[in-house]
């Protein structure tokens, strides 16, 4: 771990390639020293302010977008925005008093990635959709490239859990000419999405195996059950699954580490 370190006398940010994760979603961290650590345990808002000189060199017109939520972060406290109804506004920033856990997991998680380095991390499926999620999304896209959300089956966790998951997969931004773009930094770009369909555990949480022809358990090359899912072909014994799917697009795309 020490070797790894970026900075040889901090602990923050390491030099991972790959790193795979499978937070804990249930709970909320409150304690402010650890909370102060993170940026994801802050909110900005935009506060309208009254008087301004239309000629003040720290004016951002921001008509045409919003400044999203890495942007009004780091922004000096001098900007000032010109939004789309002709207001002027100034970043305010707050420290939340309480985070979920799997949020707080994806900026550690991230910091531990090097430049170029790969994520695969389940998340709860509402960290996509919720409007509340908005800044963790931004948070993400500034950070890294989204390379694919893959949707789990609702069974997949039970019978600890039944909550809808998705594992997300992201690539940590790289333009240094030095090290080699291994992930250069893009506005726009496709990601691979995909659904498993298959549910590989029943309702109870039983995991449901695959039969052959003649009705007699489907058996790999070590002679270990193989699992209903279409993930991946499962030693060319199943179907193409996402896996491969996925495979196709990385080449097609050029992603650095399927050329």
């Amino acid at each position: 771990m020490r070797k790894l370190r970026l900075d040889k006398t901090s602990n923050r940010d390491f030099g991972f390639d790959v790193l795979m994760a499978n937070p804990p979603f249930a709970g909320d961290i409150k304690e402010t020293r650890i909370l102060a650590k993170y940026e994801l345990a802050r909110s900005v808002s935009l506060d309208k302010i009254a008087k301004v000189d239309p000629k003040d060199p720290n004016i951002v017109d921001s008509r045409n977008r919003v400044p999203s939520f890495p942007e009004a972060l780091h922004a000096s406290h001098e900007v000032i925005y010109r939004m789309a109804d002709g207001t002027y506004r100034k970043v305010k920033i707050k420290h939340q008093n309480t985070v979920g856990r799997d949020i707080l997991f994806i900026e550690r998680n991230l910091n531990f990635l090097k430049p170029g380095g790969r994520m695969a991390v389940v998340l709860p499926q509402g960290r996509f959709n919720n409007a509340s999620d908005k800044d963790l999304r931004e948070y993400l896209a500034a950070h890294c490239r989204i390379l694919a959300v893959v949707g789990l089956h609702g069974n997949v966790f039970k019978p600890h859990t039944g909550t809808k998951t998705s594992v997300l997969f992201v690539q940590k931004w790289n333009d240094d000419p030095a090290a080699g773009p291994l992930c250069p930094m893009k506005e726009d770009y496709p990601i691979f999405f995909a659904t498993m369909r298959e549910p590989s555990k029943d309702n109870s949480g039983d995991k449901i195996y695959r039969q052959d022809a003649d009705g007699s358990p489907l058996l790999d090359e070590h002679g270990h059950l193989i699992v209903k899912h279409d993930l991946f072909n499962h030693d060319g014994k199943t179907d193409d699954g996402i896996a491969e799917a996925f495979t196709e697009f990385a080449k097609k795309e050029g992603l650095s580490f399927f050329r």
